[in-house]
């Protein structure tokens, strides 16, 4: 970096009106690497009409978990055997432990933006996110996609908990009868659980029957699992004939597996939301919840998906609850559970949705407008209306997941975080800092700290403490260490004269513009293998499951 643009950042540091105290300096850098990005102008001219308003913060780690946790495990748990079947044993792991790390590192990213971004979120929406950080026409796209996903998964959970729950009523009840209807299902389920759960305000209203879902679904695992033992037991060692399981599938239909992967594990949509309603001290903890949900849930498929497998084979179906009869008193009450964890689950993935609607009407009236009761009753009926339509026009379970498994999951889940990630990156390249750099303070004697490399202390800020550990400063790393090197300039002590002095570190600077190349290099080669990944499985998914529509 020449000395003009050393005097450049200096003009800017004095004139900024960014100044923080030790501590907040501290708590920012010592924050995630990818919480440290700075908005364009664009986005913050998008979102300009959008007032901050004060939200409540009452979830809990365990809350934000369990909600998280119901988003991302449900229906696909039924269709893992399938998976397995159709990619093999080997391959189905594979893809899996790929998804959970890519999820994982999606959602963070998710996360942290939500986190650097929070001052200028109102309604704490992916989409809002979206507008934020890439400007108004991504957010339009988003808006349309998230509403094909939303209106999608929801109708497919409508058609499973019918494909569920009327063969268990017409076995109990008369199969003729109305009340062993799949529309007698649909006004029950619809009008009297999904609808009234739906009113709730918040993911945290939701936690208790979101506890309840998780813990359906594991009494439907644990059901799997033991039948699947049990076969074992009884079979031995022939269970695992080569020409039983398979590890690798040598057929297209591997492909089947990887948007089932990404439907079953994702859950981004609810991200922003969740972390918006957790206070300032249980946030920086977020990155627990999200490893701990896509590693309980990436293993609780797997283990189900395996037994599931083993047992039935190449006569699987995309429903493992359907190859068992229906006159077994144990799986008619895990296909109950599995319709009750659906019903429960419903209104978290509905929940997006009503958020989306929310920010359009907050865009059309150029202002912050409170949402009403009446108005969430008339945004959840017209939701919940389409899809009992949807799922009474198009009763396939599988043709619904999996054109949203290979299209809007794809987009949202890795597409846009990968566009973040890329708009990080340029920003990064242009400005060579993330944040305005702070005026340089004293440390607790009132002396600027020394300097690690040379022991001078006329000048040497907070700043570069931290980043050696100076002083008792906690070391730091990432995109912190980026931002100290890339804003490597101080200001010494008022000398005896009265005058201040500035003077740079060229060995910072040097450092700097290499850490500066290494990390954007990193974060572009990141951004478009996601994108990469997108739109392969898009147009390679889509085509698929349009071949098995025509030809099946």
């Amino acid at each position: 970096m020449e000395a003009s643009d050393t005097t450049r950042l200096l003009g800017s540091s004095s004139s900024s009106s960014y100044t923080h105290s030790s501590n907040d300096l501290t708590s920012s850098l010592i924050s995630t690497s990818t919480s440290n990005i700075s908005s364009t102008n664009s986005s913050s001219s998008n979102s300009s009409s959008l007032s901050h308003t004060t939200r409540p913060k009452k979830a809990t780690l365990l809350s934000a978990y369990t909600n998280l946790a119901t988003a991302a495990v449900g229906v696909g748990i039924l269709s893992y055997p399938y998976a397995f079947d159709a990619a093999g044993v080997l391959m189905i792991v594979l893809l899996t432990l790929v998804f959970i790390v890519v999820n994982g590192y999606t959602l963070q990213v998710l996360a942290d933006f939500a986190q650097r971004h929070q001052a200028k979120l109102t309604l704490y929406s992916y989409e809002e996110l979206v507008q934020v950080v890439l400007g108004r026409r991504a957010y339009l796209v988003a808006v349309a996609v998230l509403f094909f996903n939303v209106i999608g998964s929801c109708t497919g959970f409508l058609i499973v908990v019918c494909d569920l729950a009327v063969p268990v009523l017409a076995k109990w009840i008369d199969p003729d009868s109305f009340l062993a209807s799949r529309t007698f299902v649909m006004l029950v389920f619809g009008l009297c659980v999904v609808f009234p759960l739906s009113l709730l305000g918040d993911f945290h209203s939701l936690a208790f029957s979101s506890f309840i879902a998780v813990a359906s679904v594991l009494a439907v695992a644990g059901v799997v699992v033991y039948r699947g033992s049990s076969y074992i037991a009884d079979h031995g060692s022939s269970a695992f004939d080569g020409d039983r399981v398979f590890l690798v599938q040598n057929s297209f239909s591997i492909v089947l597996a990887v948007p089932l992967c990404i439907f079953a594990l994702g859950c981004h949509l609810q991200v922003v939301p969740l972390y918006g309603e957790m206070s300032p001290s249980v946030q920086p903890r977020f990155p627990i919840v999200v490893v701990g949900t896509v590693t309980s849930c990436g293993f609780l498929y797997l283990l189900t998906g395996l037994f599931g497998y083993v047992e039935w084979t190449s006569s699987v179906k995309s429903d493992v609850l359907t190859n068992y009869d229906i006159g077994d008193t144990v799986i008619d009450v895990a296909k109950l559970l599995m319709g009750l964890h659906i019903t429960l689950a419903y209104p978290v993935a509905l929940f997006p949705g009503r958020k989306a609607l929310d920010l359009l009407i907050v865009n059309w009236t150029k202002g912050r407008v409170e949402p009403t009761l009446r108005r969430t009753m008339v945004q959840n009926f017209f939701i919940v209306l389409v899809t009992g339509l949807f799922a009474v026009l198009v009763p396939q379970v599988d043709m619904v997941f999996g054109f949203v498994g290979s299209t809007s999951a794809v987009i949202l889940d890795y597409g846009f975080p990968a566009l973040m990630l890329l708009q990080r990156a340029r920003e990064v390249a242009d400005e060579g800092f993330f944040t305005k750099p702070s005026q340089p303070t004293t440390n607790s004697s009132g002396h600027y700290p020394a300097s690690p490399v040379d022991g001078r202390s006329d000048g040497y800020n907070e700043k570069a403490a931290l980043l050696s550990g100076h002083q008792g400063a906690p070391r730091t790393r990432g995109a912190s260490k980026l931002y100290l090197f890339s804003s490597a300039f101080v200001v010494d002590n008022e000398s005896a004269d009265g005058q201040t002095s500035w003077y740079r570190d060229d060995w910072y600077q040097a450092d700097g513009a290499k850490a500066r190349a290494k990390w954007v290099w990193r974060e572009r080669l990141i951004g478009r293998a996601l994108v990469g990944m997108s739109v392969l499985v898009a147009l390679v998914g889509t085509g698929v499951n349009l071949y098995q529509d025509i030809t099946g």
